[in-house]
């Protein structure tokens, strides 16, 4: 059936005939898309103005249908069914403004359809090429509000979805045209969707932008470094997320032992947060008048005055890649070989034998012991995630010895020597492969051994007047009271973790342990209402409630209120103890030498200062009295960067 015109239409003139004409064959191609199109000629000239006006968006309608059917047939049906709500619409109630509406509807969908089909899909140019950022697909970045958050390079970004308004921006430089560039994920490596401004979805940031942040920052960590006056120690702080959690500690202590002695050491003890890491730099001050720099001069030093002061490469690297969670299941160490993925632990006091292997996944060792009813056998392995360590005194000879309990197993290890240092020291290596949360201490007696190899090796490299002095060894040891490694001269990095980790349930955001990858979800994390959660978990969490109009964040345990107000780092703070006898460029340490011994409080050890919270810095020479005064109140402490 033809469409008729309406008898509103009463005698056209004879030039309306031929535009009444066209209408209708408008209309006949749009009838193939809309079937039930209500043809009132004189409702659609009172919306768009003319009969040619009319004539012309009829045409753009069935042309639009048309490309979306050919380009994006997927959305022909939802377009078709909204263009016919905008026709009964203009039926009912013709009038200007609606004609507008349904024009500017065709319109945001051509600039879609026109979007999306000139977004490129291969690769484009890489503006990073011969910039810090080569090659580095994963940053840390500091955020204004939210603190650090990690981005991916994306080269393109995603195709827009449908109807979307514009493609994206560089949420820094405001950028409109952005096509390929660093993107805020999750820790599975997907895009965030999280709203970090207003009328924003996820976050972006271009290459220029993402460059420049990291140059300023770095200029800054070594301008501020190169301040620090001979015979201080003084603390910066990095500018934090938005919040009223309490800020993360963080105490140096440094001493230099005699010169007379022999070989010059540093001792070196490192107080902070428990669930984030350390890393600790001697750096040898630059000579002259740089070791009296003020603070009014160290103020005005431009960022190019830092690099005088050469931070460790290791230090700079952009962070640890995110692996999605199914890719983290064929790593290559996990097809090891079974001895080297397994022990048997005997408790000294019952006697029960227990076998301790490495899990399916990373982070989850399995416990299990000989089967009663088949001998030869074992029973089901039953998995943990936590190793607590503690010595206790025996009730018959009151003598101290160490115990072991696993996390959520009901059974305890009680060892004695000679063999409870061997046993310590494999399950203490087999827990840190795996990625297991522990407090098992560094045996003394193999620590010994360490020392003294390393001691007697710097003893010839000192007869042969360091003829290699790149190949030297790291002389360094660690306490007994946490997680401490060195593996460059100079540097050296430890892990902060709580004892009473092992005694914690999973977190009731992401369902894992709460020790596990802290350095991406963020550190245990207990709430004033008493619940425990990964502090980057809960801050996602109540982003995302505030996103759905709630006018304030609640625990997802009890609802209490703004859960973030008080919450403190669970577990308090950890000690790490370093002794280290060369500088970052390996030379043996020198009593007629200043030297910037730095400690960096930072969330992932694989990009120290771009993940750094807190630093400290003691300047000194080799029998300087340091001014050791404590870090300063929240309030008095210097924020980097800031003016």
């Amino acid at each position: 059936m033809e469409p008729e015109p309406s008898d509103d239409v009463e005698n056209p003139e004879p030039s309306e005939h031929v535009a009444l004409s066209g209408i209708e064959a408008a209309v006949a191609e749009l009838w193939q898309y809309i079937p039930d199109f209500p043809l009132n000629i004189a409702g659609l000239i009172t919306s768009f103005g003319s009969i040619e006006a009319m004539q012309e968006t009829v045409r753009r309608l069935a042309s639009m249908l048309r490309d979306v059917e050919v380009r994006d047939r997927i959305h022909l049906g939802s377009t078709v069914s909204n263009i016919t709500q905008f026709l009964l619409l203009l039926a009912a109630r013709p009038s200007p403004q609606n004609g507008a509406h349904l024009q500017a509807y065709i319109q945001s969908i051509q600039a879609s359809l026109e979007l999306r089909a000139a977004w490129p899909k291969e690769p484009g140019a890489d503006p990073r090429v011969a910039t810090l950022l080569e090659h580095a697909d994963h940053i840390i970045y500091q955020h204004e509000s939210e603190g650090l958050i990690r981005l991916q390079w994306v080269n393109p970004l995603p195709r827009p979805e449908w109807l979307q308004s514009g493609g994206y921006q560089c949420d820094v430089c405001i950028d409109p045209d952005l096509q390929l560039g660093y993107q805020h994920v999750t820790e599975d490596n997907a895009r965030d969707h999280s709203s970090l401004l207003d009328h924003r979805v996820g976050y972006d940031v271009c290459a220029a932008c993402a460059v420049k942040h990291l140059e300023q920052h770095r200029s800054h960590v070594g301008a501020w470094i190169a301040g620090c006056p001979r015979g201080s120690l003084r603390h910066v702080q990095r500018l934090s997320a938005t919040t009223t959690m309490a800020p993360p500690q963080l105490c140096l202590q440094v001493h230099f032992s005699d010169p007379s002695a022999g070989t010059m050491v540093a001792e070196v003890d490192v107080q902070g947060s428990n669930g984030l890491h350390v890393a600790v730099a001697i750096l040898p001050a630059r000579e002259g008048s740089g070791l009296q720099i003020d603070e009014a001069v160290a103020s005005q030093m431009l960022p190019e005055d830092a690099s005088q002061l050469e931070l460790p490469p290791g230090w700079l690297a952009t962070g640890r890649a995110l692996v999605a969670p199914e890719l983290q299941q064929k790593r290559p160490q996990e097809a090891a070989s079974e001895v080297q993925s397994q022990m048997e632990v005997l408790c000294a006091r019952s006697g029960e034998v227990l076998r301790i292997t490495a899990g399916p996944s990373r982070g989850t060792l399995l416990c299990s012991r000989p089967s009663a009813a088949s001998p030869g056998s074992w029973e089901e392995a039953l998995p943990f995630r936590a190793i607590s360590f503690s010595e206790r005194e025996s009730h018959s000879t009151g003598e101290k010895c160490p115990h072991l309990s696993f996390q959520g197993i009901a059974r305890e290890v009680c060892l004695k020597e000679p063999e409870s240092s061997r046993i310590l020291e494999e399950l203490r290596g087999l827990a840190s492969r795996a990625g297991v949360v522990h407090n098992i201490p560094r045996q003394q007696q193999q620590q010994q051994q360490q020392e003294q190899q390393e001691q007697q090796q710097q003893e010839r490299q000192q007869q042969q007047q360091q003829q290699c002095p790149s190949s030297g060894p790291t002389a360094a040891t660690t306490t007994a009271r946490a997680t401490a490694t060195t593996t460059t001269p100079g540097l050296a990095e430890g892990y902060f973790v709580s004892p009473e980790w092992a005694t914690l349930s999973n977190c009731m955001i992401c369902l894992d342990a709460l020790g596990e990858e802290t350095w991406v979800r963020g550190a245990p994390l207990r709430t004033k209402c008493g619940h425990f959660f990964h502090a980057m978990c809960l801050r996602k969490h109540l982003r995302n409630r505030l996103r759905q109009s709630e006018v304030q964040g609640v625990c997802p345990n009890c609802r209490a209120a703004d859960p973030l107000q008080d919450a403190q780092h669970f577990g308090g703070t950890g000690t790490l103890h370093f002794t280290l006898t060369r500088d970052i460029h390996n030379r043996a340490l020198d009593s007629d030498r200043c030297y910037h011994v730095v400690a960096v409080l930072c969330q992932d050890l694989e990009a120290v200062v771009d993940s750094s919270v807190l630093l400290s810095c003691a300047t000194l020479r080799p029998g300087d009295a340091l001014l050791a005064s404590p870090p300063p109140v929240e309030s008095e402490t210097e924020t980097l960067g800031s003016s």
